[in-house]
Protein backbone atom coordinates (compact mmCIF):
# COMPACT_ATOMS: atom_id res chain seq x y z
CA UNK A 1 0.00 0.00 0.00
CA UNK A 2 1.18 3.02 -1.05
CA UNK A 3 0.71 6.17 1.68
CA UNK A 4 -0.11 9.85 0.26
CA UNK A 5 2.53 12.84 0.58
CA UNK A 6 1.74 14.00 3.49
CA UNK A 7 1.20 11.57 5.78
CA UNK A 8 4.86 10.65 6.64
CA UNK A 9 6.03 13.17 9.21
CA UNK A 10 9.50 14.49 9.68
CA UNK A 11 9.85 12.73 13.18
CA UNK A 12 7.22 9.27 13.94
CA UNK A 13 6.77 7.19 16.97
CA UNK A 14 7.39 3.64 16.43
CA UNK A 15 3.71 3.24 18.62
CA UNK A 16 2.19 4.28 15.29
CA UNK A 17 3.66 1.69 13.02
CA UNK A 18 1.55 -1.75 12.90
CA UNK A 19 3.84 -4.40 13.74
CA UNK A 20 4.67 -6.55 10.52
CA UNK A 21 3.16 -4.34 8.16
CA UNK A 22 5.30 -2.90 5.11
CA UNK A 23 4.34 0.57 4.25
CA UNK A 24 5.66 2.49 1.70
CA UNK A 25 5.98 6.01 1.06
CA UNK A 26 6.82 8.19 -1.91
CA UNK A 27 8.03 11.56 -1.25
CA UNK A 28 9.23 14.86 -3.10
CA UNK A 29 9.00 18.38 -2.28
CA UNK A 30 5.52 18.50 -1.48
CA UNK A 31 6.41 17.57 1.83
CA UNK A 32 7.77 20.15 4.27
CA UNK A 33 10.42 18.33 5.49
CA UNK A 34 11.78 17.31 2.26
CA UNK A 35 11.30 20.70 0.99
CA UNK A 36 13.82 21.87 4.09
CA UNK A 37 16.40 19.06 2.82
CA UNK A 38 16.17 20.40 -0.59
CA UNK A 39 16.44 23.88 0.36
CA UNK A 40 19.50 22.90 2.25
CA UNK A 41 21.86 21.29 -0.47
CA UNK A 42 21.17 24.72 -2.69
CA UNK A 43 21.33 27.02 0.22
CA UNK A 44 24.93 28.16 -1.07
CA UNK A 45 23.67 28.31 -4.28
CA UNK A 46 23.02 32.44 -6.45
CA UNK A 47 19.28 31.40 -7.06
CA UNK A 48 19.10 34.54 -8.77
CA UNK A 49 22.09 33.20 -11.06
CA UNK A 50 20.27 33.32 -14.78
CA UNK A 51 22.03 29.26 -15.44
CA UNK A 52 20.07 28.55 -12.17
CA UNK A 53 17.46 25.51 -12.33
CA UNK A 54 15.61 24.81 -9.10
CA UNK A 55 16.94 21.04 -7.86
CA UNK A 56 14.49 17.97 -7.24
CA UNK A 57 14.78 15.87 -4.32
CA UNK A 58 12.61 12.34 -4.56
CA UNK A 59 12.53 9.67 -1.75
CA UNK A 60 11.24 6.28 -1.62
CA UNK A 61 10.84 4.11 1.09
CA UNK A 62 8.93 1.32 3.38
CA UNK A 63 8.69 1.22 6.53
CA UNK A 64 8.36 -1.82 8.56
CA UNK A 65 8.26 -2.29 12.79
CA UNK A 66 9.14 -5.76 14.33
CA UNK A 67 9.52 -7.28 17.66
CA UNK A 68 12.46 -10.27 17.51
CA UNK A 69 15.22 -11.87 19.35
CA UNK A 70 18.14 -9.90 19.68
CA UNK A 71 16.75 -6.09 18.60
CA UNK A 72 13.38 -6.43 20.98
CA UNK A 73 11.05 -3.65 19.50
CA UNK A 74 12.57 -2.14 16.10
CA UNK A 75 11.77 -0.66 12.68
CA UNK A 76 13.60 -1.29 9.69
CA UNK A 77 13.67 0.99 6.76
CA UNK A 78 14.32 0.13 2.95
CA UNK A 79 14.28 2.76 0.29
CA UNK A 80 16.51 5.07 -1.94
CA UNK A 81 16.52 8.40 -2.98
CA UNK A 82 17.45 10.67 -6.05
CA UNK A 83 18.41 14.17 -5.80
CA UNK A 84 19.40 16.62 -8.92
CA UNK A 85 20.74 20.02 -7.30
CA UNK A 86 22.97 23.15 -8.47
CA UNK A 87 25.84 24.58 -6.44
CA UNK A 88 28.93 26.47 -6.74
CA UNK A 89 32.24 24.85 -8.48
CA UNK A 90 34.59 25.28 -5.76
CA UNK A 91 37.44 26.99 -7.51
CA UNK A 92 35.53 29.11 -9.84
CA UNK A 93 31.95 29.52 -8.35
CA UNK A 94 30.29 29.03 -11.60
CA UNK A 95 27.03 26.52 -11.18
CA UNK A 96 27.21 23.10 -11.01
CA UNK A 97 24.67 20.47 -11.50
CA UNK A 98 25.25 17.18 -8.85
CA UNK A 99 22.92 13.83 -9.45
CA UNK A 100 22.76 11.14 -7.24
CA UNK A 101 20.93 8.09 -6.56
CA UNK A 102 21.28 5.89 -3.80
CA UNK A 103 19.86 2.87 -2.22
CA UNK A 104 19.69 3.37 1.89
CA UNK A 105 18.63 0.93 4.59
CA UNK A 106 18.00 1.75 8.40
CA UNK A 107 17.26 -0.10 11.47
CA UNK A 108 15.90 2.00 14.55
CA UNK A 109 16.58 0.42 17.95
CA UNK A 110 15.82 1.02 20.98
CA UNK A 111 18.57 3.67 22.87
CA UNK A 112 19.83 1.30 25.58
CA UNK A 113 21.43 -0.62 23.45
CA UNK A 114 23.59 1.91 22.87
CA UNK A 115 25.45 1.13 25.64
CA UNK A 116 26.07 -2.55 25.12
CA UNK A 117 29.12 -3.91 23.86
CA UNK A 118 28.49 -5.61 20.73
CA UNK A 119 26.81 -2.44 19.74
CA UNK A 120 29.30 0.24 21.14
CA UNK A 121 30.88 0.16 18.04
CA UNK A 122 28.55 -0.56 15.61
CA UNK A 123 27.70 1.15 12.46
CA UNK A 124 25.04 -1.02 10.76
CA UNK A 125 22.88 -5.29 12.10
CA UNK A 126 22.63 -8.05 10.13
CA UNK A 127 18.88 -8.53 9.55
CA UNK A 128 16.69 -10.32 7.05
CA UNK A 129 19.64 -11.40 5.23
CA UNK A 130 20.85 -7.34 4.37
CA UNK A 131 22.45 -4.83 6.21
CA UNK A 132 21.54 -2.02 8.04
CA UNK A 133 22.59 1.35 8.97
CA UNK A 134 22.39 1.25 12.49
CA UNK A 135 20.39 4.14 14.61
CA UNK A 136 18.94 4.39 18.27
CA UNK A 137 15.55 5.84 18.87
CA UNK A 138 14.73 7.21 21.95
CA UNK A 139 11.04 6.57 23.87
CA UNK A 140 10.33 5.47 20.56
CA UNK A 141 10.90 8.44 18.69
CA UNK A 142 12.10 8.11 15.31
CA UNK A 143 13.64 10.97 13.29
CA UNK A 144 13.06 10.05 9.81
CA UNK A 145 14.14 13.34 8.47
CA UNK A 146 17.56 13.11 10.32
CA UNK A 147 18.40 9.41 9.10
CA UNK A 148 17.62 10.61 4.87
CA UNK A 149 19.84 13.87 5.46
CA UNK A 150 22.86 11.89 6.89
CA UNK A 151 22.51 9.12 3.69
CA UNK A 152 21.98 12.21 1.40
CA UNK A 153 25.29 14.17 2.75
CA UNK A 154 27.36 10.98 3.00
CA UNK A 155 26.92 11.14 -0.98
CA UNK A 156 27.18 14.91 -1.91
CA UNK A 157 30.59 16.15 -3.05
CA UNK A 158 31.80 18.90 -1.34
CA UNK A 159 34.21 19.87 -3.77
CA UNK A 160 32.20 20.13 -6.34
CA UNK A 161 33.59 21.14 -9.86
CA UNK A 162 32.20 22.35 -13.14
CA UNK A 163 35.38 20.61 -15.20
CA UNK A 164 37.88 19.03 -13.16
CA UNK A 165 40.04 21.45 -15.17
CA UNK A 166 38.67 24.42 -13.93
CA UNK A 167 41.46 27.12 -13.31
CA UNK A 168 39.44 28.71 -10.68
CA UNK A 169 39.36 32.09 -10.11
CA UNK A 170 42.46 34.68 -9.77
CA UNK A 171 43.31 35.24 -5.61
CA UNK A 172 44.53 38.84 -6.46
CA UNK A 173 41.96 40.33 -8.56
CA UNK A 174 39.15 37.50 -8.78
CA UNK A 175 38.89 36.86 -12.27
CA UNK A 176 37.71 33.59 -13.79
CA UNK A 177 40.83 32.48 -15.22
CA UNK A 178 38.79 30.25 -16.96
CA UNK A 179 37.07 33.05 -19.66
CA UNK A 180 39.74 35.50 -19.21
CA UNK A 181 43.72 36.40 -17.99
CA UNK A 182 44.70 38.68 -16.00
CA UNK A 183 48.43 39.93 -15.23
CA UNK A 184 48.21 39.70 -11.51
CA UNK A 185 51.34 38.33 -10.53
CA UNK A 186 51.40 34.84 -9.57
Amino acid sequence: MTDTLKKLDAQINISKISMDVTTDYDLNEDVDWVAELMDELEENTDREDEEYKKGSLEIEMSIKRKNEKPFADHVLIRGGFKTSFQMPCVRCLKLTRQTIEEPFTAAFMNKHFETEPEYEEADDIFTENENFDLYFHEKGNIDIKEMVHEQIYIHVDAFALHDPNCKGLCSQCGVDLNTESCNCVK
